[in-house]
């Protein structure tokens, strides 16, 4: 093989790795307040919020999302797990899919599965509860059940992109007023109150909302 040829598979070698490399950076996202990074799936739209629902991403071609919620709690990711369960019990047609504890990158987490209905629409989701530095991170991803497994490696992906990453802005949190009951429609303004516990739809209401 000629120098000239080894040079030039170098050359090509490096673009790649270069291009792998980038493909993991470059489009994630990153939320210092809140003290996290995921990447968003490649041509999705990304949507910031204020409050406690920061960062939406939204597939417009099916109405699938998936959104991140954040907030202040005392609890263990178990006791956080066992406070969050009956307000999706509740939901219409509620059916639990599959649940289990799982790694993120070297954070402890627990995935729930499950099926529910509304406006007579089927939907699938999946939520990863991560319970970390006094903060609980609720990863919902959303879609129309007939197009949940065209979704899923989206979803999975950008799961298993999630990080968390220093923090210099402390979380606002709510002291004077006491604790809400969970509500079936969070508003994706509220400051994140603690212990509160997510609720349906967590990451649902865009798919919702355009239907």
């Amino acid at each position: 093989m000629s120098q000239l040829r080894k040079v030039s598979y170098l050359i090509v070698l490096i673009a790649i790795i270069l291009y792998l490399f980038l493909a993991q950076t470059v489009f994630a996202y990153g939320n210092v307040q809140y003290g996290f990074s995921i990447n968003p799936p490649s041509g999705w739209s990304v949507e910031e919020e204020a409050g406690e629902f920061p960062v939406t991403f939204v597939n417009y071609d099916t109405f699938s999302n998936i959104n991140v919620g954040v907030e202040v709690t005392s609890k263990t990711l178990s006791e956080y797990v066992a406070y969050s369960k009956p307000s999706l019990q509740t939901l219409n047609d509620y059916i639990l899919v599959s649940e289990g504890s799982r790694v993120i990158n070297g954070l402890n987490s627990y995935e729930i599965v499950f099926t529910m209905t509304d406006d007579e629409l089927e939907y699938e989701l999946k939520q990863v509860i991560i319970v970390q530095n006094g903060k609980a991170y609720v990863i919902s991803c959303t879609a129309l059940k007939s197009e949940y497994a065209n979704s899923a490696s989206a979803f999975e992906q950008s799961i298993q992109s999630f990080q968390l990453v220093p923090n210099p802005t402390p979380v606002p949190t709510a002291t004077s007023s006491p604790i809400p009951e969970p509500s079936s429609a969070p508003s994706p303004t509220n400051e994140p109150t603690p212990d509160a516990g997510f609720s349906f739809p967590v990451g649902y209401a865009v798919a919702g909302k355009n239907h």
